[in-house]
């Protein structure tokens, strides 16, 4: 009960907070009047967001925490009914109401009262959930456009892909919450700019909006793209060539023991592999082995080698791969 409450109750907080120092003055008539005090026009913009963020902040974070060290001798509940260590419920809860929170400063600037700041508030919601949708689905649709630059920059600091596939939501974190520190402070900018205009202009707000969209849509489509570059990091064209090159080194070694390791030569990969992966492998350790044998895919059905091999970088990190490959008869 608690839960629901509090995810009605903060939200909707948050989205009247944002239009309280602005839509009553813009009711009565008294906005446009302030822009004439002797007082430069950021400063007052600066103390209603000041306002109205403290306002949120008193009915979002203070009330509630009032209310529940007050009732907590009586119901027992601490904050365990709004804390769950399987999900991130109170960081989802904070985010939307932070969305909220600006979205109606945001409209405030752009409409007359409160009541029409809070509608445009909730259609901007609607478009911010469209845009984040459409750069998603373009994420998934183009996946992979940024493969290449996540692939030099493997082979120039000599990492694992697969360490970079583990790390990748670590490593793209902090970019994403660049883009969303830009977006808001776009969403400020504009507010800014329409609060010295007395009057409102349907074709601003239809051009702020644009804006915020395509920005939103590529930021989300960027970071989509991201996961996406990194997951293909395994099947990049130098651990392609890699495997490749030990497989072909594998088959001509007539001396190949299977329980014994051969080491890689950089000279046994001239002209096998291309420069960049020349320069991924570069003072690199590498062996690799017989794993065993399979039955190749193909109508002959013939038994072909299959090889293990690891790469260990002068950075110390390690790279092991699979050899041989079974689905191109060809080879063999």
């Amino acid at each position: 009960m608690l839960d629901a409450l509090t995810c009605v109750y903060v939200p909707l907080c948050s989205l009247l907070a944002g239009c309280l120092a602005l839509g009553e003055e813009k009711s009565l008539g008294l906005s446009a009047p302030q822009l004439t005090l002797p007082v430069s026009y950021r400063l007052l913009w600066f103390a209603k967001l000041g306002v109205s963020a403290g306002t949120a902040i008193a009915l979002n974070l203070a009330l509630p925490l009032i209310l529940f060290w007050s009732t907590n001798a009586i119901l027992h509940t601490g904050f365990t009914e709004l804390t769950n260590p399987r999900d991130n419920g109170l960081w989802s809860l904070a985010a939307i109401s932070a969305i909220l929170f600006f979205l109606s400063y945001w409209s405030i600037t752009f409409v007359s009262n409160t009541v029409r700041g809070v509608i445009l508030a909730l259609v901007g919601l609607a478009g911010v959930f469209a845009s984040a949708a459409l750069g998603a689905w373009l994420g998934d649709h183009f996946r992979g456009v940024q493969t290449g630059v996540f692939t030099a920059l493997m082979c120039h600091f000599q990492l694992p892909p697969d360490l970079m596939v583990e790390r990748a939501f670590d490593w793209a974190r902090f970019p994403v919450y660049g883009l969303a520190i830009l977006i808001i402070v776009l969403l400020l900018r504009q507010s800014l700019s329409q609060f010295r205009r007395s009057q409102q202009h349907g074709r601003a707000l239809l051009s702020c909006s644009l804006t915020l969209g395509v920005v939103l849509c590529l930021a989300v489509f960027w970071s989509v793209d991201v996961f996406s570059s990194i997951n293909r990091l395994p099947g990049s064209a130098p651990v392609q060539e890699l495997r490749r090159a030990i497989t072909v080194l594998g088959l001509n070694d007539l001396g190949q023991s299977e329980h014994k390791p051969r080491m890689v030569l950089a000279a046994q990969l001239d002209g096998r592999i291309s420069p960049q992966t020349k320069a991924w492998v570069k003072n690199a350790l590498i062996t690799y082995n017989q794993a065993g044998v399979v039955v190749a895919v193909g109508p002959s059905g013939k038994l072909v080698p299959t090889y293990q091999a690891t790469v260990l970088f002068p950075n110390g990190r390690q790279f092991s791969l699979d050899c041989g490959d079974i689905h191109n008869e060809r080879n063999w």
